[in-house]
Formats: C-alpha cells, sequence, structure tokens
C-alpha cells in the first residue's frame, strides 16, 4: 500500500469513528422506535372474536395495480360472528366477482372492507366499533387460502391500501434499509 492509500485509509477509519460517536445516541433512539408497535392511532379492533389466528400478512404492491396482498386473513369458519371493526357507515353489501363484501367507512374516510361477509346490517346503518355487523358466509365461495376458510380484513383511505395490523399498532412502519 503506497502512503497515499494509507492516508485516504486512516482518515475513512478516523471519520467512521467519529460519525458513530455522534451518532450513538440517534441511531439508539431509531432502533427503538424499530422495536416498538405503533400506537393505535384509530380506534379500531378486529373483526373476529378472540383469539384471531393470523393465515397470511399483508404485502403492499410494487404498483397500483402490481401484484400483493391488500389485506390480511384471519381463519374463520363458516357463520362466525363479525364485529365492526370501526365506529362508521356501513357503505356496501354486496357481491363483488361472486365474493360477499361489507364495508364500514369511518367519518376520517378510513374503509375496512370484510370477505366473505354477509351484511346483518342495511347499507347507511351507523355502526359503532364491537358492534355485530354480519357473519362469515362462505357458500360456493373459494376462499385464497383453500382449503382453509379465511376472512379477507383490508384498510384503505384515499391515498391507498393500508395494513390493519398497522393501524391496530401491531406492526411497526417499514424502513427502507440500503
Amino acid at each position: 500500500m503506497n502512503p497515499m492509500q494509507m492516508r485516504a485509509l486512516s482518515l475513512a477509519l478516523l471519520l467512521s469513528v467519529a460519525w458513530a460517536f455522534i451518532l450513538e445516541r440517534p441511531l439508539a433512539s431509531i432502533a427503538a422506535s424499530l422495536t416498538e408497535p405503533a400506537p393505535n392511532l384509530h380506534a379500531i379492533s378486529l373483526p373476529v372474536l378472540a383469539p384471531a389466528h393470523l393465515m397470511r400478512g399483508f404485502r403492499a404492491p410494487l404498483t397500483d395495480y402490481g401484484a400483493g396482498h391488500r389485506g390480511i386473513d384471519l381463519a374463520a369458519s363458516d357463520g362466525a360472528v363479525l364485529l365492526a371493526p370501526a365506529s362508521g357507515t356501513v357503505s356496501f353489501a354486496r357481491q363483488v366477482n361472486y365474493k360477499p363484501d361489507l364495508t364500514v367507512t369511518t367519518d376520517s374516510g378510513l374503509k375496512f372492507t370484510l370477505e366473505p361477509a354477509c351484511s346483518a346490517v342495511p347499507v347507511g346503518t351507523v355502526v359503532s366499533l364491537g358492534e355485530i355487523i354480519g357473519w362469515v358466509c362462505a357458500g360456493a365461495y373459494q376462499p385464497h387460502c383453500s382449503p382453509a376458510l379465511c376472512l379477507h380484513f383490508s384498510a384503505r383511505n384515499a391515498n391507498g391500501y393500508l395494513s390493519p395490523l398497522y393501524l391496530l399498532g401491531q406492526l411497526g412502519p417499514s424502513r427502507l434499509v440500503k
């Protein structure tokens, strides 16, 4: 190694140590925030009775029309009671592509959709968090969790789909790591 390379290596090492020392506290606080769950900023809950079993998690698509999983799947049984995941208004209750869907929209614009879900209340009904709003109704519907039956639970706002687990405070935010 020539003297110029040796000086460059020494300078790089010195700057690395200084940088680590200067950033020690901020990095520690960032690391702590990654291990703490997000607070439940919205008054929401799972739409099924406890204990809930997660079968498949949320996977955001790379593009608006790309592959992904825009919600979570919870183990369910045909006829199981469904609870309002948030206070709001039943804004949709009908078949979509041969699947019965039920949507509750909050005053803030968050939309929570359940599938396969038959509604016990008509569209336009104001519901409270935890109120019985319907039941799992698989019928001839073949869920994407086959051979098991699952309830798909999604959340979205004007900007797109969100992980219900994040809204529940059970999942920290995603971070891009280079």
